[in-house]
């Protein structure tokens, strides 16, 4: 529904409050939002947005901190850290698994719109190190300054998932602020294209194409889809891809083989190679 934030936001609300506070965070933080943890923790449920903004107020409240664009940015900076498995979401495991900084400049019009459902973001034009966009509210709706951080800081840091400096956002309009739209322009910093890039970036290569493919049926199958996966006996190519959306999971290879061969009713898959390459996932610990 539009005005709504997605649990993504919550997932990584009450692991920071829990650090910052306390357990008896967790505790306020379910009682305004009317959920169980359980619930809150699941990325594929959303949340209105004016419920978020309740969120936002007791965390500050507890925090003690007066200081909203400052409060989002801890926030923000905490939710772009590395990850328990507990913490981990399919929409970070996609947007590390595209593998380069402009690859995910790109595709940040999708990765914003998995999370908020009260704006648009629009790439204006995009080059090798620089990019423009126009982050809009949707008719009826606003953008609450910890919304407008929260995006910025993840903008910022998307080079440092590969090691890179993080980006440089300059904003010079902001709906939270009276505009009409955030408009940033983005300038980052790519990767080295000598050796010690392309080697681990060609080992890692298959398995990071699998792994944002496999995340993007998750999320696909968190919104309730039904997906059918084939290939020419549906054995090896096709149990590969289902068993890297087990992988993200939390399965062990051993249990995805398991589980794929019981319900095909064949041994899979077809090689020792889709074998290995399932062994050498290591879904990346972003939110």
């Amino acid at each position: 529904m539009p005005g709504e934030i997605n649990c993504i936001f919550t997932k990584g609300l009450i692991p920071f409050v829990e650090r910052e506070v306390g357990p008896e965070a967790t505790a306020a933080v379910c009682r305004v939002a009317g959920h169980s943890r359980d619930y809150l923790m699941a990325d594929h449920n959303w949340i209105p947005l004016a419920v978020a903004d309740q969120l936002v107020g007791e965390c500050q409240r507890l925090m003690r901190e007066p200081d909203e664009e400052r409060w989002a940015r801890r926030y923000g900076e905490s939710f772009m850290d590395w990850k328990p498995r507990e913490e981990r979401s399919y929409l970070g495991t996609y947007s590390m698994g595209i593998g380069h900084p402009r690859a995910a400049y790109q595709r940040l019009g999708t990765i914003i719109a998995q999370q908020n459902r009260a704006c648009r973001l629009d790439v204006l034009d995009i080059s090798h190190h620089r990019a423009r966009y126009t982050c809009t509210p949707l008719p009826g709706h606003r953008l609450p300054l910890w919304t407008c951080t929260w995006l910025k800081v993840q903008i910022e840091r998307f080079p440092t998932n590969w090691g890179l400096p993080r980006a440089h956002v300059l904003e010079s309009t902001c709906a939270a602020r009276g505009d009409d739209a955030c408009r940033w322009e983005v300038r980052w910093k790519n990767p080295s294209l000598g050796a010690s890039f392309w080697a681990p970036t060609a080992a890692g290569v298959v398995g990071s194409a699998l792994l944002a493919l496999a995340a993007g049926l998750r999320a696909q199958l968190n919104q309730g889809a039904s997906i059918a996966i084939h290939c020419r006996h549906g054995i090896g190519r096709s149990s590969t891809l289902a068993a890297a959306v087990l992988v993200l999971d939390g399965l062990t290879p051993a249990q995805i083989w398991e589980r794929i061969t019981v319900a095909r009713g064949l041994p899979v898959p077809d090689t020792g190679a889709q074998r290995e390459l399932i062994n050498t996932l290591k879904p990346a610990a972003l939110p």
